[in-house]
């Protein structure tokens, strides 16, 4: 029997029609009698953070200033004569005594005297090599010596001495020059005895007076504590600078010491005692507020704003918003806020639930 492209189409819609049918009625059969299981919702682990107790402590004010070791005493010794250097016993480094000769002039005169009587033994020698029979001669050369000898006793050499113990820093002449009056010949510095010279503002002196105790720092010498005691403070400000100089005498130098070492001293300049503080680490500053995190006997972080007085490198004095032994948090604050469960880690890492 034949058919149409209609009854064809018209088949084909039929079958499309009853498999969609179908389909659904499968589907919806398979979940009508089920309901969807919950979901399981995830709660955030403890924080790990590193905690600190507000404390009772005493806080120091402390001015650090650096400055340079100098020689306490310093001995510029100086020719009191025009004259010739015959003699220098001494060079830098050397250590001298007070009443050491150092160095030895001959003065211009003497030289004069002293060269003519020399120059005029000389030529009767001379001459009486040529005819070494001639009394008048002879007697001419004796003269001369006994004039030569004279002069060099009347018209002796000056010798220039150490006025103090210590160790010549610097020597301005060489054996042989001849050099005017008042030329510096050496120096002469204090072995074992140094101050500092500390350049300090004008807002800081005041908080400066002489006695005071300083700890003092040198490079030379890194593993030894010093101290030091200001002896002097200058009475004048330089007006450009607006700074006064203020002169600490190093108490207790070491063997390697020396003239010219830099020196980094610390006065402590107030005391706090017994002030509530916490370290400054734990301090979080938004807006002009100060504010840190509390950890509560349930393990939970609050946010807790308070208002600090003195602060030191390490320490910040709490004036209020605190108690003595609480816990706050001086390391993983970033990923805190109001309510966080946390975990303390302990100095020995271990960790406290």
């Amino acid at each position: 029997m034949g058919f149409s492209r209609r009854d064809a189409f018209g088949k084909g819609e039929f079958i499309l029609h009853y498999s969609i049918i179908t389909d659904y009625f499968l589907v919806s059969g398979c979940g009508s009698n089920e309901n969807p299981a919950p979901q399981e919702i995830k709660e955030d682990p403890p924080k790990l953070v590193k905690v600190s107790e507000a404390k009772l402590k005493t806080l120091q004010e402390v001015l650090e200033i650096t400055g340079t070791t100098e020689p306490e005493n310093t001995a510029n010794i100086i020719s009191s004569v025009e004259g010739k250097i015959t003699k220098l016993n001494v060079r830098e480094g050397d250590v001298v005594k007070e009443g050491q000769i150092v160095a030895r002039i001959s003065p211009m005169l003497r030289e004069d005297v002293v060269t003519a009587a020399k120059i005029k033994v000389e030529s009767l020698e001379e001459e009486l090599k040529n005819n070494d029979n001639n009394e008048e001669l002879i007697e001419k050369l004796k003269e001369a010596k006994e004039n030569y000898e004279f002069a060099l006793d009347q018209y002796k050499e000056i010798s220039i001495v150490s006025p103090a113990n210590g160790i010549v820093s610097k020597r301005f002449v060489d054996l042989g020059d001849m050099i005017s009056a008042r030329t510096q010949v050496l120096e002469i510095i204090s072995s074992n005895k140094f101050i500092i010279n500390l350049t300090v503002a004008e807002t800081d002196l005041r908080k400066l007076k002489a006695g005071q105790k300083a700890e003092l720092n040198l490079d030379a010498c890194p593993d030894r504590k010093f101290t030091g005691t200001i002896t002097r403070i200058y009475p004048e400000i330089d007006p450009l600078t607006r700074n006064g100089i203020v002169e600490v005498k190093l108490d207790n130098p070491c063997s390697n010491t020396k003239s010219g070492m830099f020196v980094r001293a610390s006065f402590i300049t107030k005391v706090y005692k017994d002030v509530l503080s916490v370290p400054s680490e734990a301090i979080i500053t938004k807006m002009d507020k100060k504010n840190v995190f509390v950890i509560d006997e349930n393990m939970k972080a609050e946010s807790v704003e308070i208002q600090t007085g003195f602060e030191t490198n390490e320490d910040v004095e709490v004036i209020s918003g605190l108690n003595p032994g609480d816990k706050v948090v001086i390391e993983g604050q970033q990923a805190l806020k109001n309510g966080t469960e946390v975990k303390i880690q302990l100095d020995n890492k271990e960790v406290k639930k």
